[in-house]
């Protein structure tokens, strides 16, 4: 399987702290970007998934 990264929303960096390993999808919620700050939120990370799942589909399927 392919890792996927998770980008910050305010400054584009892919680096996150979190209180204890991540090990489930929720563990991520509440982890701050390691530049700015941010911290992720659950809608975040729908919106983030719902833009892979739609270019995984483009790169399938062709333009949707």
């Amino acid at each position: 399987m392919d890792n996927i990264s998770f980008v910050c929303k305010n400054c584009g960096f892919e680096t996150f702290k979190t209180t204890s390993e991540p090990k489930t999808l929720e563990d991520f919620y509440g982890a701050v970007c390691a530049k700015c700050g941010t911290a992720i939120t659950e809608d975040d990370i729908k919106a983030q998934a719902m833009k892979i799942a739609e270019k995984i589909a483009r790169d399938a399927f062709g333009k949707l």
